[in-house]
C-alpha cells in the first residue's frame, strides 16, 4: 500500500475539506493516508484518516508560526511529522491549493521538499490570478512538480501556461449521494438556490428570476462568511424586504441540505464563476429539475459525461436604457484597468474604446452589471409590468419559470450520469493513476504566470461581480 500525506491549510467545514474527506475515503482500500493540517480539525472522525497538525502551514493571518518559521525549517517539521507517523516516510505529498497565497511561504516550503526528494502532487482548486489580487504571489509556482486540476478549463489553462500532459492530471470533485437525515422539513412550496451567497453567485439575478415564479419564492440557503461579501448580501436582503419580493434568505440555517433539496419544487443557479460546479449536478440526485445560467467552460465536462444541461440559458439580455449605462461603462473600464494594475500588468490598449462582451446591439447581459446597476434594472421591473413582459419577449427562456417543463426521463438520465461519473467511487481510479505517475519519476516543467494572468484578465469574460470591490453605491 502507498503512504500518502494530504496537506492543507486547515480542515474547517468547506469545499476543499469535503474533497479531502472524500479522497481519504476513496483511498482507504489502497493507501494509508495521513492528513496534515495547519489547524486542529474540528471533527477528525469524519476524515477516515489520521491527522497531524503543523501550525506553520496554516493561514498567515491565523498563526504566528505560519509567518515566523523559515521555509527550510517548515519543510523539516513536515517531514518529521510524516516520519513520526510512518518511520519509513511517505510515497507522495498531495497538497491542496498551494498557490492561493494563504500562506506565502508554502511554495518555498514545497521547493525545499522537492529538493529533498519528495514526490509532490499540487492540486489547484482556485487561482489567485482569478480576481484575487490580495492573494497573488509574484513568486513562481513550484517548478518540476506534478499538478492536478478539477476541470478541463483549468487543465487547458495550465497546459497553455507550460505544463505537460505527463505532469498534469484532471481530478474532478465527487458528489455525495443523498443520505436520509432527521430533523425538521419545510412544509411550504419553494424554489431553492443552494449556495453560499458570495458575490460571484450573482444574487441579483436570482432575485430577478423570482419576479417570474409566481407565488413560489426562491430561497437562498447560506450567507457568505467574508465581510465584503456579507455587506453585499445584507444590502440584497434589505432590498428584498423594502420591495416585498419573493426571495428568502438563510434557509440552510433552519433546515438541512437534505430536507431542502427533497422539499423544493426545483433548483436554480445564477453563478457567474465556478471552480467545479456542484450546483449543476446535485439537484438531479434529489429528483429535481435545474433552471438557470449555464457556464460553458464548466458544464462542458458534465456534458461530455452525458449530463444534459442544454436547457440552461447563456445570458439574460437587458436593454441598455433600463439603467445608467454611461456610468456602468465608466465603472467597467475603470475596474478593468485597475485589475491590470493590481497584478502589475499593462492595461489593454485603447481601453476607453473597449466594451463589455456581447453580440446584441443596445443589450447587455445582466450578469456583467454590478449590484448598483442590477438594482436599477430590478426596480424598473418591479414597478413596470410592461417591462416584465418586454423582458420575457427578449429572453423567452425565462418563461420556463412560469410554466416549467420537466421531462421525467431527463431527470432520470442525469441522475444516472451524475452518479456514475461523479460519485465518490469514480474518484479512486483517477487519484491512484495520478499518484503512480507522480511517484514514478521526476518531471521538468514550470508554470508561466503571465499566461494565466492574461487568460483571467481577458475583457471578454470580465464581470464586475468578480473583480470590483463592493460598495453600496457601486
Amino acid at each position: 500500500m502507498l503512504n500518502i500525506a494530504i496537506l492543507h491549510y486547515h480542515l474547517r467545514p468547506g469545499g476543499v475539506t469535503t474533497v479531502i474527506r472524500q479522497q481519504a475515503r476513496a483511498l482507504r482500500q489502497d493507501c494509508r493516508v495521513l492528513v496534515i493540517s495547519g489547524e486542529a480539525a474540528p471533527d477528525t472522525g469524519a476524515l477516515a484518516a489520521d491527522v497531524a497538525v503543523v501550525p506553520a502551514i496554516g493561514y498567515d493571518a491565523a498563526s504566528s508560526d505560519a509567518v515566523s518559521l523559515p521555509a527550510a525549517q517548515t519543510a523539516q517539521v513536515l517531514l518529521d511529522a510524516i516520519h513520526a507517523h510512518w518511520p519509513s516516510g511517505c510515497d507522495l505529498i498531495h497538497v491542496h491549493n498551494p498557490a492561493l497565497g494563504k500562506n506565502r511561504r508554502l511554495p518555498d516550503v514545497l521547493n525545499h521538499l522537492r529538493r529533498m526528494g519528495m514526490a509532490l502532487l499540487l492540486q489547484i482548486h482556485d487561482f489567485a490570478e482569478d480576481g484575487r489580487p490580495r492573494n497573488f504571489m509574484p513568486a513562481p509556482y513550484p517548478p518540476d512538480c506534478h499538478y492536478a486540476v478539477i476541470n478541463s478549463r483549468d487543465y487547458a489553462l495550465l497546459q497553455a501556461a507550460g505544463l505537460q500532459p505527463a505532469g498534469l492530471h484532471l481530478l474532478p470533485n465527487a458528489v455525495q449521494l443523498p443520505n436520509q437525515e432527521s430533523g425538521p422539513a419545510p412544509d411550504f412550496p419553494f424554489i431553492v438556490y443552494p449556495v453560499r451567497a458570495i458575490r460571484r453567485k450573482n444574487i441579483g439575478e436570482a432575485i430577478l428570476l423570482s419576479l417570474f415564479t409566481g407565488d413560489c419564492p426562491i430561497n437562498i440557503t447560506l450567507p457568505p462568511s467574508s465581510q465584503m461579501d456579507r455587506r453585499a448580501y445584507d444590502d440584497w436582503k434589505h432590498f428584498v424586504q423594502r420591495h416585498d419580493l419573493a426571495t428568502g434568505f438563510d434557509m440552510g440555517r433552519a433546515y438541512s441540505f437534505f430536507h431542502i433539496m427533497r422539499g423544493c419544487r426545483f433548483a436554480v443557479t445564477t453563478s457567474v464563476s465556478e471552480g467545479f460546479g456542484f450546483g449543476f449536478l446535485q439537484p438531479w440526485l434529489f429528483d429535481k429539475w435545474l433552471i438557470g445560467r449555464q457556464l460553458p467552460d464548466i458544464i462542458k465536462d458534465f456534458s461530455n459525461h452525458a449530463v444534459n444541461l442544454n436547457h440552461l440559458y447563456p445570458r439574460i439580455d437587458i436593454p441598455c436604457d433600463w439603467f445608467d449605462y454611461p456610468a456602468f461603462l465608466r465603472q467597467w473600464r475603470h475596474t478593468l484597468a485597475g485589475a491590470h494594475r493590481q497584478f502589475n500588468c499593462p492595461p489593454p490598449q485603447m481601453i476607453n474604446r473597449l466594451y463589455p462582451p456581447g453580440d446584441r446591439p443596445n443589450m447587455i447581459d445582466f450578469s456583467l452589471l454590478s449590484e448598483r446597476f442590477q438594482r436599477q434594472v430590478l426596480q424598473r421591473l418591479i414597478y413596470r409590468s410592461s417591462d416584465q413582459n418586454t423582458l420575457l419577449r427578449i429572453n423567452t427562456h425565462l418563461n420556463d419559470l412560469r410554466t416549467p417543463h420537466w421531462p421525467a426521463q431527463t431527470i432520470q438520465h442525469n441522475q444516472y450520469a451524475v452518479g456514475k461519473h461523479y460519485g465518490v467511487d469514480s474518484m479512486r481510479p483517477r487519484l491512484l493513476a495520478a499518484y503512480r505517475r507522480a511517484i514514478a519519476g521526476p518531471i521538468h516543467q514550470r508554470v508561466n504566470q503571465s499566461v494565466l494572468l492574461n487568460a483571467f484578465l481577458n475583457s471578454d469574460r470580465f464581470s464586475l461581480l468578480t473583480w470590483q470591490k463592493y460598495d453600496s453605491n457601486n
